[in-house]
């Protein structure tokens, strides 16, 4: 990676040792974090080192904010449920980006589409009616009587989702708690 990249990922070679903190950040995508050292070094008393690197790490931010919009819109051609999912997943990263509405109506026309809306109710339900019983689910017959009507129940409606999927894996494996005597 040092050769496709040899100042690093912010493409800054010399990090200043007061923005040592915000580079970090930037390493862990915490931008709230990131945006509290960025403030700090754009004040007056900040060297100007600091304010040169807090203007080129915005830079590269509002960079990778424009990629990660462009990315977002191509998926969305070709999986409109990942698509959807980065959507979600850029707004609540980004919550006062300049992308962030052109993000948002892209995630709302995707969750129009069929496949998208079947994954939502997918979730919904999950969550709504199994959730509910498989907290209070501590004993295999609690689960047989219980749980087993529901999740068979959603299955049958929603067992071809991605989420439905996940949902059999976990309620497997909850079953399987509850069986040996582990919750």
């Amino acid at each position: 990676s040092l050769k496709e990249s040899p100042d690093g990922i912010l493409g800054v070679k010399d990090v200043p040792a007061d923005m040592e903190s915000a580079a970090h950040y930037y390493d862990l995508q915490q931008f709230n974090l990131l945006e509290v050292e960025l403030r700090k070094a754009e004040s007056k008393s900040a060297p100007a080192s600091s304010r040169g690197f807090a203007d080129a790490v915005r830079a590269r931010v509002a960079e990778s904010r424009m990629a990660r919009r462009d990315q977002i819109d191509a998926l969305s051609k070709t999986d409109p449920l990942q698509a959807y999912r980065e959507a979600i997943a850029f707004a609540a990263a980004f919550p006062a980006a300049p992308e962030r509405n052109a993000v948002n109506e892209m995630g709302q026309a995707l969750v129009k589409q069929p496949v998208v809306k079947k994954e939502m109710e997918a979730e919904a339900f999950y969550q709504q009616m199994l959730v509910p019983e498989l907290k209070k689910t501590t004993t295999l017959d609690r689960y047989v009587k219980n749980v087993q009507p529901l999740v068979d129940a959603y299955l049958k409606k929603y067992g071809a989702t991605q989420y439905g999927a996940a949902v059999k894996n976990a309620c497997e494996a909850h079953r399987a708690a509850v069986s040996s005597g582990n919750k």
